[in-house]
């Protein structure tokens, strides 16, 4: 088995979308930035958030019913900072830009993409949970690019130039 220096190190490599979990725990707002996040089925729509079992995250999704996923756009990247931290800033939501869902949960405005989503089964894996959940509604501002994660930092994505394939492949 490798060791965790190196399994973080190899993770890295791995860019991921920069998502904000947003819910409440005994009726406050609570945020969590995150990359362990991926869409699961389309029919029904799931989509899976793996949370460390000593996250106070997942005390407050064990406890939910519903919660929110925000996929952050390149502008937020002070807001992932922010919600990823363990200071107390990540449950103060004042000077935070947020609207409700139809279901009433928390979200974030000017984001890439919101979604709500109703809380499945929980499943144990190592030493996180995996919630599993229904996509209940979702908006998508498709005018702005998504943060994303890479090598231990927050990154914008660039495309590339147009590559010019031949007809035999090479």
């Amino acid at each position: 088995m490798i060791d965790a220096d190196t399994y973080k190190a190899t993770m890295r490599q791995l860019a991921a979308g920069v998502i904000v979990i947003t819910t409440e725990l005994e009726g406050r707002p609570h945020a969590m930035t995150a990359t362990a996040f991926t869409p699961l089925s389309l029919d029904p729509p799931m989509v899976l958030v793996c949370i460390h079992r000593s996250n106070d995250t997942h005390r407050a999704l064990s406890a939910a019913h519903s919660f929110g996923i925000n996929i952050l756009s390149e502008s937020q990247a002070a807001l992932a900072t922010r919600f990823a931290g363990k200071s107390v800033a990540r449950y103060n939501f004042d000077d935070v830009a947020r609207f409700r869902g139809p279901r009433g949960t928390t979200l974030l405005s000017d984001c890439a993409a919101v979604l709500e989503a109703q809380r499945a089964e929980p499943v144990d894996a190592g030493d996180h949970t995996i919630f599993l959940a229904h996509v209940t509604w979702a908006q998508v501002n498709s005018g702005v690019a998504p943060l994303v994660y890479h090598k231990g930092a927050y990154q914008v994505l660039q495309p590339l130039p147009p590559l010019a394939i031949s007809a035999t492949g090479t």
